[in-house]
């Protein structure tokens, strides 16, 4: 693989066709479309007709390009406490028209949500991979909860952190489905020391 960031154009999957920096030396399961690639479905169905969509721990920003690029969402929020991120995000965006005043940026590490619910406008997706905080952030945020015709997308890197998730928002009348991964993952899988790496997707 060509060593060194580069503007790469994604081949398949869900970010087919957009382009991002990647560096092919560790990044070549996103250019190839290998990169969450079991979201893929369930990500065209939550996203479909939404009108704001929040990504919590945007990294470098596949999903905030992907709401811009692929959505009808009016508002996009892409929120990350690592500066550096969000300088490789905005990168992102331009490599991506049109890069316009629907993307709001916010550096911090968040605890709650419910800041947020007086700027949403629903239906909204919420995507959300902080690293272990997702339980915690879900239920520091009763407001945005309640509201109507949320959807969630929720990445989860244990098991313990997954059940967190599911029972909070079961008990918030949510639907809660996991997403495996795919049975190709046991032979390319996830290059971290992580327990695991699925994801749960909700909506009433």
């Amino acid at each position: 693989m060509p060593a060194g960031l580069a503007p790469r154009r994604i081949l398949t999957g869900a970010f087919s066709g957009l382009t991002l920096i990647l560096d092919l030396r560790c990044q070549a399961q996103c250019w190839l479309g290998l990169y969450e690639r079991e979201l893929y479905r369930p990500l065209r169905r939550l996203s479909c007709g939404i009108r704001t969509a929040v990504d919590l721990g945007c990294a470098e920003g596949e999903f905030t390009v992907y709401f811009l690029a692929r959505t009808p969402a009016t508002t996009v929020f892409a929120i990350d406490g690592n500066a550096d991120y969000l300088e490789a995000l905005r990168r992102n965006v331009q490599l991506n028209p049109p890069a316009d005043s629907r993307l709001v940026l916010h550096q911090g590490y968040i605890e709650s949500l419910d800041w947020l619910v007086d700027q949403i406008e629903p239906p909204c997706l919420l995507k959300m991979d902080i690293d272990g905080g997702e339980s915690s952030v879900l239920a520091n945020s009763p407001r945005l909860l309640a509201l109507p015709r949320m959807r969630w997308v929720i990445e989860v890197h244990s098991a313990d952190l997954e059940r967190d998730c599911v029972r909070l928002l079961e008990q918030n009348r949510y639907r809660a489905r996991i997403v495996n991964n795919a049975w190709w993952r046991h032979l390319l899988h996830e290059q971290r020391p992580i327990e695991l790496n699925r994801w749960i997707v909700a909506e009433r």
